[in-house]
């Protein structure tokens, strides 16, 4: 084995989860999932709830079958996991705007008559 910590609830570490917790955790799954697909929330910020309920019935579920163990599933952060996360967020833009700035130099692109309109607007008439 290694001397690296495993992925909990599969061998009995930190704690075994039986035959009807893991039914009860995929039944969350597919609630949580009916949730971010069917619940028809449009408009910001109720948008956020399906998202939020995705994430939020199986570790709420989680909470319920594991008990004060369900924590193992997060590790602390530390320097090198904020560093991970500003990576990962920035790559995507780096690299988003790298194919842009190579596309127009071989692509002519139209102009955006809505991106014009909303750079013109005061924050209250986008809040409104």
């Amino acid at each position: 084995m290694t001397d690296r910590p495993d992925f909990p609830f599969y061998a009995g570490r930190p704690m075994r989860l039986g035959g009807r917790d893991w039914l009860i955790l995929m039944v969350s799954l597919a609630i949580a999932f009916a949730a971010l697909v069917l619940v028809p929330l449009n408009s910001f910020p109720f948008s956020l709830i399906p998202a939020l309920l995705f994430v939020g019935i199986p570790l709420i579920v989680l909470r319920m079958v594991a008990g004060p163990r369900w924590t193992s599933l997060f590790r602390r952060v530390g320097p090198l996991q904020i560093g991970q996360m500003v990576l990962f967020g920035a790559l995507p833009l780096e690299g988003s705007m790298i194919i842009g700035m190579l596309l127009s130099q071989i692509v002519t692109f139209s102009h955006n008559p809505i991106s014009m309109s909303l750079g013109a607007m005061t924050t209250a008439e986008l809040l409104a």
